[in-house]
């Protein structure tokens, strides 16, 4: 079995501002629904901040799915 890599870990990135939202849509569907892990070969601890980060972009009033 290959083992996935996390890409922010890869690319030694600690911090995901809730502003960049163009890295935060890569891992927001096109009906603006977060990703699973499964989909984004994210690691547990970089999953929760992309989330925790879409999640306070949205209360920024930031719109994200529609590419």
């Amino acid at each position: 079995m290959k083992k996935r890599y996390c890409y922010l870990c890869k690319n030694k990135i600690e911090t995901v501002e809730p502003t960049d939202t163009e890295t935060l849509n890569h891992y927001v569907s096109y009906f603006g629904v977060i990703e699973p892990r499964s989909k984004t070969k994210l690691c547990q601890k970089h999953q929760k901040k992309i989330s925790n980060a879409i999640k306070k972009a949205r209360d920024l009033g930031l719109k994200f799915g529609e590419n």
